[in-house]
């Protein structure tokens, strides 16, 4: 988000502020999500789990891991599996 707001609406596959009405894809919330998450975050490993309760995108974990296999290196399976 371009205001830094926490006040999201979700439309198909776009996130809009209501703040300042930016838009971005939801694939593109989800990667700025997971980056904000690595940056604050350096030592605790990166999940989808994890990344689905701090992006607050309303979408599945299934989407999410989609999203984050395309841009990052899994390791592990299952419920074990994280992202670096």
């Amino acid at each position: 988000m371009k205001c830094h707001t926490f006040s999201i609406e979700i439309e198909n596959r776009s996130v809009i502020c209501q703040g300042c009405g930016f838009q971005e894809s939801v694939k593109d919330a989800i990667i700025r999500a997971a980056e904000e998450f690595k940056m604050l975050f350096p030592e605790d490993k990166m999940t989808a789990n994890i990344i689905h309760d701090w992006c607050q995108v309303d979408r599945t974990k299934a989407t999410i891991k989609n999203i984050l296999s395309q841009q990052y290196t899994k390791k592990g399976n299952r419920r074990w599996a994280y992202y670096v």
